[in-house]
């Protein structure tokens, strides 16, 4: 699954060999501004917040709610990864 901002929307996409869109939402992001995104999965739901406000809450469309979590940001993308435990700045 993939979850995240894509071209002026917040998006949850499931991906094997392509990407599929199972929900979206107009999100405005505004350069230069943070954003903390959160996402969890408790069993067959995905809750999505940015800045700690529920944004999207959503059940899976496949039955498989498993794999690897982890952060992807396009190597186009204007964006700086913070850790969220201590605040240090993520490398590439």
């Amino acid at each position: 699954y993939f979850v995240g901002f894509d071209n002026g929307l917040l998006v949850i996409d499931y991906c094997m060999y392509h990407r599929t869109r199972i929900y979206d939402k107009p999100y405005r992001i505004t350069p230069g501004k943070n954003y903390k995104l959160r996402v969890e999965v408790v069993d067959n739901m995905i809750y999505v917040y940015v800045n700690d406000k529920l944004e999207i809450k959503t059940t899976f469309k496949y039955d498989q709610g498993h794999g690897l979590c982890g952060v992807y940001k396009c190597q186009h993308a204007k964006v700086l990864l913070i850790d969220y435990k201590d605040g240090d700045v993520c490398e590439n």
